[in-house]
């Protein structure tokens, strides 16, 4: 018994199936080649995006990137607060630029206010050179109060180098140390030793403090011992808990040192110290914490360190590229503050008065000036001399300070 032969096929069958395979298998190569695309190109940066509380920061992407990020900021328009604006109408040119300076006492007990010369100055750091009591920095901070409140002066910022650990201006006083905070590996302890630190601060009459450090530790740098973490991921959160604890216990806080100087050749505060590697190789290390604090943090300290990245010669503090790096790639639109410029002269081979009108020639608001009276004196002296021959130079200082009192509106200071 013979089968019966099948039908033939149906010829727009088999055309119709042979056109679905052919689809189906250019759709494979273009996801192949999609994927392949997004793998060598594709920003594996940290993404930090606000979450939770003031300040708090989420890691999307928590490994460490294998090049560098591309930045996320972008210039802004910086609009003063009205109070701001309102105060720097009100001040001679003689007091706008005081207004631009971060000084030191000679001393620590409370007659040493009378070494700050009368001057309306924008702020007074404790503790720069020598450890601090409670009680010693209660004093001082209530005198140069009083003292300013009794001139009729701008309220101060009263600042301390209160960074955790030893060598700070209260070491009796939290927070506790970077290495420790970082060692626990847990990000909400960063966020209430500041909180708990800014409290204390805030008890003692004190207003700023000069932390946190937001470099990226290098084992056996400079600055070893005193940092969060070898990993930049964890020193941008760690980082970005503490601006926030601060935030809400009312203290300004000040992190360092943009761009970074965890790599550096020797300590900035020291000696001469550079830092090398491309701008490429700092976005993939040392820019991360702070592209997470950029928009968060009321001032970032520049670095004292030069850059290989940039010219390898000028200290960032002074580098107008470093400066606009901060702003323009990064959005930062607080007060952007030298380190000690004091740090600065043997780099540059100037005296105060020229290293402090470069600095504000720069892109720094707050220049901070340690050393004795006598040095306070020359670099306000020359920016003033400065500002009086060039309307360049006063328009610099006049948008300084409505960023200067802009803060201090901000944290309550000028009512």
């Amino acid at each position: 018994m013979k089968l019966p032969r099948p039908y033939p096929p149906d010829g727009d069958a088999v055309i119709r199936r042979r056109r679905l395979v052919a689809v189906a298998v250019v759709l494979a190569v273009v996801v192949a080649i999609v994927v392949v695309l997004s793998i060598g190109s594709g920003d594996p940066s940290p993404r930090f995006v606000p979450s939770g509380g003031a300040g708090i920061a989420t890691v999307l992407h928590p490994a460490p990137p294998a090049r560098a990020p591309r930045p996320r900021g972008g210039a802004r328009t910086f609009k003063a607060a009205p109070a701001a604006a309102a105060a720097a109408r009100n001040l001679p040119l003689a007091r706008q630029v005081s207004q631009l300076f971060l000084v030191t006492l000679d001393g620590s007990s409370p007659r040493s206010v009378s070494s700050l010369g009368g001057l309306d100055w924008g702020g007074v750091v404790l503790g720069s050179a020598s450890s601090l009591s409670a009680s010693d920095g209660a004093g001082l901070a209530g005198g140069i109060t009083a003292s300013a409140r009794a001139a009729g002066h701008v309220p101060p910022l009263i600042a301390a180098t209160q960074e955790g650990g030893p060598g700070t201006a209260f070491p009796a006083l939290p927070p506790r140390s970077e290495p420790a905070i970082g060692a626990s590996g847990k990000v909400a302890l960063a966020r209430a030793q500041a909180l708990l630190a800014g409290e204390r601060l805030r008890g003692l009459g004190v207003n700023m403090t000069l932390a946190p450090l937001a470099d990226v530790d290098t084992p056996g740098g400079p600055l070893s011992g005193r940092l969060f973490s070898s990993d930049p991921v964890s020193v941008a959160r760690f980082s970005v808990a503490a601006v926030a604890g601060y935030a809400a216990a009312g203290v300004i806080s000040a992190p360092g040192h943009f761009p970074g100087t965890g790599s550096a050749s020797a300590d900035p505060d020291q000696m001469t110290a550079t830092v090398g590697g491309s701008l490429g190789a700092l976005r993939a290390r040392d820019l991360i914490p702070f592209a997470a604090i950029a928009p968060l943090a009321p001032v970032i300290v520049m670095s004292s360190a030069a850059y290989a990245a940039f010219d390898g010669v000028t200290p960032a503090s002074l580098l107008p590229e470093a400066i606009e790096l901060l702003r323009r790639d990064y959005g930062f639109q607080g007060v952007a503050m030298s380190d000690d410029l004091d740090a600065s002269l043997q780099a540059t081979g100037e005296g105060p008065g020229a290293v402090a009108v470069q600095a504000l020639r720069a892109g720094d608001d707050l220049l901070y000036v340690s050393g004795p009276a006598s040095e306070h004196l020359q670099a306000y002296d020359a920016v003033l001399a400065a500002a009086g021959k060039s309307s360049t130079i006063r328009a610099l200082v006049h948008d300084a300070l409505l960023r200067v009192l802009s803060l201090k509106a901000r944290y309550g200071l000028l009512g």
